[in-house]
């Protein structure tokens, strides 16, 4: 059983259980280390690892992904504290 701390996380997990093109995920498999505007020194710990199957999609379509799951309203209202940890990700989707 997979835990999940929102149900938008319930959700995507539930997604990528059903995806044919996920070979794995796991929730919260790091722990990244940065730094702050500041020079303190912060950890951030993403919500999941998806390796995807690289027999049925094109390479540029199976590079492993570190997820963070967010409300969009969330973002938008906590861009200020979030956009330090996502500086240098790249965000998929919409």
């Amino acid at each position: 059983m997979t835990a999940f701390a929102s149900s938008l996380e319930r959700d995507f997990l539930l997604l990528l259980d059903f995806d044919p093109d996920v070979e794995f995920y796991e929730e919260q498999p790091v722990q990244i280390v940065y730094y702050d505007d500041t020079g303190r020194r912060r950890t951030y710990t993403p919500d999941v690892f998806v390796r995807y199957r690289t027999e049925s999609l094109p390479p540029t379509s199976t590079k492993p992904l570190l997820c963070e799951v967010k409300y969009r309203e969330d973002l938008r209202q906590h861009w200020t504290v979030y956009r330090p940890k996502a500086e240098d990700i790249v965000i998929a989707g919409g």
